[in-house]
């Protein structure tokens, strides 16, 4: 009865009226992002391209546009707050090679400070806690490498152990306090996913794993979410997300992709809420979004379903780098010579499912087809679209909150009849009806809707379309 009040009222009220106009996704030519912070001015970073890869230099993004990172390279992380950059330089003084490096706007590059107690003047920075304060990545060499771990009010310190005999640590969590990567024991020749806690004691979160074809496959934690207690990794061409709670899945390919395809964890949000990577088949990378609910769904098909505007590209969203804690993704995609980054939200509450049920009845003079669009969040716009039905018929589109599929005209009726809504086609041969979803709607609810429209060709006079659920985050 709740569901039935809080949309119905809506639909009667505001199905005809127009809501605000959709998202783009912005794209920025000849540049990709790798990073995405907090930070008003450093929104973003990553790299800049002019005609050819070596000519890249480390950049950020910012609402006033594309500006250099001076002296750098490029810029692979960032703090959440925007106050510290990690990356390579090649500024004099540190010669024409380049050096592992980070940034901050007071020191501009520098080269990271030497491990203590080791021989190693540099080592390599791979991520950096949400306030800057800490930075983990790895020193040694080929065969004798070792975590390494930085508070930035002290000196840099190698994490080892005894029984091992290589670590790395490649992501820290959001507070600073725990540490991501993967290990190898003396005992085996592949490196196991692994946790390093505030002790910087090692806690395997994943085995490698032996494939049906015998081969051994390793696997390491490649991000964690802000205190720890989450992270995604890979695991041979599988990607996977470990929770302290309930240990280690595999993420489960999207849809589209083949069973071959190649599945790459990236990321976490900093809530847990959802896991991004990427995942490739046919020489071409496919940005997915998971979810504990709604499984593994790409994200160009999201954009489409949240009516955002790809500015042309036929694959807005092919390769995610990073996200921030308001559910800003940022990416890009490689061309020969050049790059194209994104950015693109997905709303706190979460993208809800628009199901494709089918079950319509194509009539001789015409064939109706229904489309859902939006995240279906509170207060967030959405569409209902109806094509291949031209002027004069009518158009009824019915909204139900309970599956009724009752014989009708020859046809199937899905939606209960709650709500039914009439218009006269026009000559474009589609219908969109924009409106805002109401606040109220619990999570998980779902509605019914289906076009009906009349066709004097037919039997019985009427057509319909196929019926489609739409299921709020």
């Amino acid at each position: 009865m709740f569901l039935r009040t809080a949309l119905g009222a809506a639909a009667l009220a505001s199905l005809l009226a127009t809501s605000s106009a959709a998202q783009a996704i912005s794209h920025q030519p000849d540049f990709m992002l790798e990073c995405v912070t907090s930070n008003p001015i450093y929104r973003a970073a990553g790299s800049h391209l002019s005609g050819t890869p070596a000519s890249q230099t480390a950049a950020y993004w910012s609402v006033f546009g594309v500006a250099s990172l001076e002296g750098g390279w490029y810029a692979e992380e960032g703090s959440d707050d925007g106050s510290v950059f990690i990356g390579r330089g090649k500024a004099p003084p540190h010669g024409p090679g380049t050096q592992h490096s980070y940034w901050t706007a007071a020191t501009g590059w520098q080269l990271m400070p030497p491990l203590a107690g080791t021989s190693f003047s540099n080592w390599a920075a791979l991520d950096v806690s949400d306030d800057g304060s800490v930075l983990v990545g790895s020193g040694g060499s080929q065969g004798n490498g070792f975590g390494v771990r930085w508070d930035t009010s002290g000196d840099p310190v190698p994490i080892s152990d005894p029984a091992l005999a290589q670590s790395l640590a490649l992501c820290v969590s959001g507070d600073g306090t725990r540490l991501g990567g993967w290990v190898q024991s003396f005992a085996h020749t592949e490196h196991v996913a692994t946790v390093i806690d505030e002790t910087d004691t090692f806690y395997p979160v994943l085995p490698s794993l032996v494939w049906p074809t015998g081969t051994l496959q390793p696997s390491e934690l490649l991000d964690l979410d802000h205190d720890g207690t989450m992270g995604v990794g890979d695991v041979g061409n599988e990607a996977f997300i470990w929770s302290l709670e309930q240990g280690a899945q595999l993420i489960p390919r999207p849809a589209a992709a083949p069973g071959d395809a190649i599945m790459q964890a990236v990321g976490i949000a900093g809530d847990g809420r959802f896991a991004y990577g990427n995942a490739y088949w046919n020489q071409e990378s496919h940005a997915f979004l998971w979810t504990a609910d709604q499984g593994t769904r790409l994200l160009s098909d999201l954009a489409l379903q949240l009516m955002l505007d790809v500015n042309g590209y036929d694959t807005p969203v092919a390769n995610v780098r990073d996200v921030r804690a308001d559910g800003l993704l940022v990416g890009g995609r490689h061309g020969s010579v050049n790059a194209t980054a994104f950015r693109m939200s997905i709303p706190p509450a979460g993208v809800g499912e628009v199901i494709d049920l089918g079950l319509g009845t194509p009539g001789p003079s015409v064939t109706p087809t229904l489309a859902g669009f939006g995240s279906f969040a509170p207060n967030t716009p959405a569409r209902v679209s109806v094509g291949g039905v031209t002027w004069p018929f009518t158009i009824y589109v019915v909204v139900g909150f309970s599956r009724a599929d009752v014989p009708l005209k020859g046809g199937v009726l899905v939606p209960s009849p709650d709500v039914i809504l009439p218009f006269t086609a026009s000559a474009a041969q589609a219908l969109s009806i924009d409106f805002t979803w109401p606040a109220g709607v619990p999570s998980g609810a779902s509605t019914w809707v289906q076009a009906w429209t009349s066709d004097f060709s037919a039997p019985a006079g009427f057509a319909s379309s196929n019926a489609v659920q739409l299921v709020t985050p």
